[in-house]
């Protein structure tokens, strides 16, 4: 399982709630459990270039911390998404 905490506040919401959810998870049972803070990784917008769909190996051409997330994504059994809908300061 990975969870993207997608909030560039720490201890906010979705941040809090995340943090609950993956402390749950691993008290209910043996499940290996990998946190991403996206705020604190360096990752870079996608350029457009198509290199992950034409390049052998399908290998993004930005060397970034993204691709710690691309090597566990694809065989996550579950991929929770905890970011924050603002919706004009409200």
């Amino acid at each position: 399982m990975i969870v993207l905490h997608g909030s560039p506040r720490r201890g906010g919401n979705s941040d809090t709630l995340a943090d609950y959810f993956v402390k749950g998870v691993r008290e209910a049972g043996e499940v290996e459990v990998l946190d991403f803070i996206l705020n604190d990784m360096n990752i870079r917008s996608c350029q457009g270039c198509e290199s992950c769909a034409t390049s052998e190996g399908h290998r993004c051409a930005i060397d970034d911390d993204m691709q710690e997330i691309h090597a566990v994504f694809a065989d996550a059994n579950i991929v929770v998404w905890a970011t924050p809908i603002c919706t004009g300061g409200i």
